[in-house]
């Protein structure tokens, strides 16, 4: 492959992945969540967001 076709690549995969990365976030914001953890951290069990809580 040449380089300038990889790094067309490359750039077309990171506005791919900024997409989701958004979508992740808008998911996450609109869920009602249902975290279980233990005393370090909490998963949300629909949308698997994680909330530390010691660090």
């Amino acid at each position: 492959m040449e380089v300038k076709k990889i790094e067309e690549e490359i750039n077309r995969l990171k506005t791919q992945l900024s997409f989701l990365e958004k979508s992740i976030n808008e998911i996450q914001e609109k869920c009602e969540h249902h975290f279980k953890g233990n005393q370090y951290h909490e998963k949300c069990m629909k949308c698997n967001k994680v909330n530390v809580l010691y660090y």
